[in-house]
């Protein structure tokens, strides 16, 4: 038997994610935390690899800052961990497993005043070695995103979007071409608490979508949701995360006082689906 490589995101569409066990959290004062999202998450094991995350948090505040972090599959299934609690200039690094099978979705952090911090996936081996490490990105929620598409022959473009909402949500979809002509419309259905992740030629009407082309996805919705731009290269099977740009956030960004500027860029994504072949 041979074990390949595949992008996360291939799990959806042809195993599903995995249900986790709904936990119940401590009671949060709401008005005093804050979350930070990353739209696209793996956990679990899947053939002879295991997937975790490491989380890396810093605490700049003057006083003792306390950290939740929060899996949530792509049908709603949750699992998360003790909080902690660091104190002023603390640092930590928490490792986030599960032992069930492999499941993608949305990971959510709830801190109690705003601290720093870094994520990257851990792939593992069956022997304990480290197959790979790849950082990824938060998202600020947002009504809006656009996101770069390039099939240049050997990238191919994909999405992954995330509703942190209790309610559904309705994602309006339009395509541009290198030259701002709208070429495709579309629409998805997010559940609550949902994450999915495409190709963008695999969604109902853009399979005309072929090598070459190159131009933009905006996705708007009615209410805030997170996203993420990914590009697969067919060359090596390495999935990479693609900058989303919020109109929203640029807008706000040009209210800020005089000298102040604030930027939060997703770096990279992950995700890595398992199949397997008899030889």
């Amino acid at each position: 038997m041979k074990w390949r490589l595949f992008p996360a995101f291939v799990l959806i569409l042809i195993l599903g994610a995995a249900t986790l066990s709904k936990l119940e959290r401590p009671g949060l004062a709401e008005e005093s935390w804050t979350s930070i999202y990353y739209p696209q998450a793996a956990l679990g094991s899947a053939g002879e690899l295991s997937f975790t995350t490491q989380l890396t948090l810093y605490n700049p505040q003057p006083v003792s800052v306390t950290a939740i972090p929060l899996f949530i599959s792509a049908s709603g299934g949750e699992q998360d961990w003790e909080a902690v609690t660091l104190g002023p200039n603390e640092s930590s690094l928490l490792t986030l497993e599960s032992e069930g099978p492999l499941s993608v979705g949305q990971l959510q952090l709830s801190t109690s005043a705003p601290i720093g911090e870094s994520l990257k996936y851990v792939i593992t081996q069956a022997d304990g070695t480290t197959r790979e490490e790849i950082s990824v990105g938060s998202t600020e929620p947002a009504t809006e995103f656009l996101l770069p598409v390039n099939n240049d022959g050997i990238h191919r473009s994909a999405f992954a979007v995330a509703n942190p909402s209790s309610e559904m949500l309705s994602l309006a979809l339009t395509l541009f071409d290198s030259d701002g002509f709208i070429v495709q419309e579309g629409e998805l259905q997010l559940p609550a608490r949902g994450q999915l992740a495409r190709y963008i030629h695999e969604l109902e009407g853009f399979a005309f979508l072929k090598p070459g082309f190159i131009g933009t996805l905006d996705i708007q919705a009615s209410t805030a949701f997170t996203a993420m731009g990914l590009a697969e290269n067919q060359n090596d099977n390495h999935l990479s995360s693609l900058r989303p740009f919020s109109p929203r956030a640029a807008e706000e960004a040009t209210q800020l006082s005089e000298g102040a500027f604030v930027a939060h860029y997703p770096q990279s994504a992950f995700g890595f689906h398992v199949d397997s072949s008899l030889m």
